[in-house]
């Protein structure tokens, strides 16, 4: 359903740009999904301050164009977490969000921060407050299991 909708929304921007008539399109496309759905108040939020640029620039009802890539692209891996519906991966996913469409992110924001944080602190981080992720999970089980190799002959 989420998916649908979103997939609705992108087509239209990506084909007809943003303009008034389009904007309020939007919103009718984003009223499937429930009202609390914080994907919904996020491009609403989006919508709005998009348009609210378009009107500034005076340019009446000629559409704005929209590039959806990053969107798509958020949205592609948003997809396709949902398809495998693996909570430990749609955890690392949500976390990677804001690093891409935050707020007041700048060039020394992202140096500080990936200067400030190492590879270790990172890792136990991930330790402490996040599930296994399936393919984490495979490899240890083969790993215990020593699984062979399905390209090693075999032995005697």
């Amino acid at each position: 359903m989420t998916c649908n909708v979103v997939e609705e929304f992108l087509s239209l921007f990506k084909t007809h740009g943003l303009n008034q008539r389009t904007a309020a399109r939007g919103k009718e496309i984003l009223a499937g999904l429930s009202p609390r759905c914080c994907l919904r108040i996020a491009m609403t939020h989006w919508v709005d301050r998009t348009l609210r640029i378009h009107c500034r620039l005076g340019i009446g009802q000629t559409p704005l164009p929209v590039s959806t890539d990053a969107l798509e692209s958020l949205f592609g891996k948003f997809k396709s977490v949902i398809q495998r519906s693996p909570k430990a991966d749609f955890n690392r996913l949500v976390l990677l969000i804001p690093s891409l469409c935050g707020p007041g992110l700048d060039e020394n924001s992202v140096l500080k921060a990936l200067q400030s944080v190492s590879h270790k602190d990172l890792k136990q981080w991930q330790k402490e407050n996040l599930a296994r992720t399936q393919i984490q999970k495979r490899r240890e089980f083969q790993l215990q299991n020593k699984v062979p190799d399905p390209g090693a002959p075999l032995s005697a």
